[in-house]
């Protein structure tokens, strides 16, 4: 079993008749995957002028707001079923799409690939990476909130933890100090410590508690998510139905932590001898410009003054000399 086939794509018609009943019309009203339609109508005219296709005698796009309509008139006497069949075989209404499938299973199944085994396999694929993400985002929020006591504890109890911090000769006693008192975790005692002093603000203080409501209410989703399977299929649901949407959403915020990553590893040094460097460039480039405007302004101020000096020169020359008169 090597996983490859095909899927057979077909536009969705319906054949009408008018209302004197003389003439019959094909009506698509939805087209195969990524098909333009334009070029679609532009395909079928041509094979009408070609006569590749006879029978048709109109064909309109009749396309609203309410959905896609392309209306195919037959000439009398046309056979609807054999105009239908030649479409499908010279036009895109009708095409084969290929694929490569690598099945995700934990065991090789036997026989072959139906569709529906597909779809179960796909939907089961989804299903574990929906599942593994919201666990991962539980942990990192989880992580976030854990830490986010501890400040909100040492905020609580401020002077406290300042008399001792002071009082502490390394920063390891110090962190110890905050585990026994406070009956802190080592990544909360270390997170206290490596707190900045604008945080102890009031403004700060209130961010914190905000923060800690809004993980709050982030954790309660993720869990009831991972313990309740119809949520979990409607994400799985949402994403399909947004499709390209969501790639690009997500493939965006992906670059924007890459951006943000490659900022932070830089350095602000780094960031400012980048930034230093680029505006000496600028500079140059503005001098140069302003070096090559002077020129240029000197050079037609002295043809302007060369010019002015030719006609005047030429016109002395070619007018007569008078002579003084006694």
């Amino acid at each position: 079993m090597t996983g490859r086939g095909s899927i057979l794509m077909r536009a969705k018609s319906a054949i009408e008749t008018n209302k004197k009943g003389d003439r019959q019309s094909i009506v698509v009203t939805e087209i195969p995957y990524q098909v333009n339609k334009a070029k679609l109508i532009e395909r079928i005219a041509d094979l009408v002028r070609e006569k590749t296709i006879e029978g048709i005698s109109d064909l309109r796009d009749e396309s609203d707001r309410d959905g896609m309509r392309i209306v195919i008139e037959l000439k009398r006497g046309e056979v609807p079923e054999v105009i239908l069949n030649n479409l499908y075989k010279h036009t895109q209404l009708q095409l084969e799409l290929r694929h490569h499938h690598a099945r995700h299973r934990r065991r090789p199944a036997e026989g072959d690939e139906r569709c529906s085994r597909l779809i179960e396999s796909f939907v089961d694929f989804r299903r574990e990476v929906v599942r593994r993400r919201t666990e991962f985002e539980l942990r990192k929020a989880e992580a976030r909130y854990h830490i986010l006591e501890g400040l909100k504890i040492a905020l609580d109890h401020l002077d406290a933890v300042i008399t001792l911090i002071r009082g502490s000769k390394t920063v390891p006693e110090a962190r110890d100090g905050l585990m026994t008192q406070f009956g802190l975790s080592q990544i909360q005692s270390q997170a206290i410590l490596d707190m900045q002093l604008q945080r102890l603000t009031g403004l700060e203080r209130q961010k914190i508690l905000d923060e800690l409501a809004e993980l709050l209410k982030t954790i309660e989703r993720l869990r009831a998510i991972l313990a309740s399977e119809r949520l979990l299929m409607q994400i799985i649901v949402d994403e399909l139905k947004d499709g390209p949407r969501a790639v690009r959403r997500r493939s965006a915020h992906r670059d924007h932590r890459r951006r943000v990553r490659r900022a932070q590893h830089r350095g602000p040094d780094r960031r400012r001898r980048h930034g230093d460097h680029g505006q000496q460039h600028r500079l140059h480039q503005a001098d140069g410009d302003l070096d090559r405007i002077a020129t240029s302004g000197a050079a037609a101020r002295a043809a302007s003054a060369c010019g002015r000096a030719t006609r005047t020169s030429s016109a002395t020359c070619s007018s007569p000399r008078r002579t003084p008169t006694s």
